[in-house]
Order: C-alpha cells, then structure tokens, then sequence
C-alpha cells in the first residue's frame, strides 16, 4: 500500500489491514506444522489450559460458537484435539489436546512473538508497551459494548434504564 492511501485515516481500516498481513506473516511461518493461525491460537489457549469447554474457547478467542465449532471440528479431523463431555455436566463439552497436539508447542508457540516482534521493530520499547495497551483498552471497550448489545436488560442496564425513566417521569 502506498504512502498517503485515501484510508490512512480510517484506524479501523489500518487495524485491519496490518491484523491481515500480521495473519499471512503468521500463515507462512506456521506452513511448515500443517496448522493454521487460527488452529494456533486455540492450540496455545490448550497449552497453557487444556480441557477448556467450547463457551471458554470462544471467549477466550473471541469467536462465535459456530466458528470455534468448525475450527475444533477441523482440529479433530486432523488428530490435534479430542472433544469429551464433561463428567459432571454432561451438557458441557470440553477440548483436549492429543499428543500429536502437544508436540507442535515446541516449534511453534513462539512464533506469535516472533511476528509481533518483526511487525513492531522499527517501535521503541515504550511504544511497543504503549500500543499494546491501546490495544488491549480498545478490544475490552468493544467487547463491553458488544455484551450489551447482546444483553440489554443486565442489571447495569436496568438501572440506567431505570434512572432514565425516572428523569423522564420528573419531567412531567
């Protein structure tokens, strides 16, 4: 992309298109495992917690059901993971690394840092923290917002809701 791109401006834009070369740069330096970066993130989501359910997954990972559903499903057909229902409560189903899945860790659980530090090194330190942080703010303002457009009728909700009407009915 050229210098001075008409959607410079857009920070969603930008965003996004530096997410989708960081996920090709990604792709390339993963080729050599037979996984993809999205197999990846859920296989360093078992690493460091193996055994996590379908719902802790797709919070984890910020992916829908039907999506963390067909990557698992792919993941299984491939042997990296094994889905089993929990012991307790038969309706939660739970993901666990086979061996084949655990020894990909060794070559490539790294190589998430080895992108985040080839797209940042022309970034200070303190920048680099910087950005991460701004990072972080921005997704968890964003993920807020999407928990209460899903669920309007929380109880934070409700007593704004509530104050509003409140307001409304002392205006006459």
């Amino acid at each position: 992309m050229e210098k001075g791109h008409p959607l410079d401006g857009s920070l969603g834009f930008m965003i996004n298109v530096v997410g989708r070369l960081m996920k090709r740069s990604l792709y390339l330096k993963l080729s050599h495992s037979g996984i993809t970066p999205t197999q990846w993130t859920v296989l360093m989501c078992l690493w460091e917690d193996d055994g996590l359910s379908f719902t802790e997954l797709g919070k984890r990972l910020c992916f829908d059901h039907p999506t963390i559903t067909g990557v698992v499903d792919r993941m299984e057909r491939e042997k990296l993971v094994r889905r089993r229902r929990d012991h307790i409560d038969r309706r939660v189903v739970k993901v666990f690394l086979t061996q084949k899945g655990k020894n990909l860790e060794p070559s490539t659980a790294t190589t998430g840092e080895e992108v985040d530090k080839e797209t940042l090194e022309n970034l200070g330190k303190t920048e680099r923290k910087q950005l991460k942080e701004w990072m972080i703010a921005c997704r968890d303002k964003l993920l807020e917002d999407a928990r209460m457009l899903e669920h309007p009728h929380t109880s934070s909700n409700l007593s704004n809701n509530n104050t509003g009407k409140k307001k409304q009915n002392d205006k006459g």
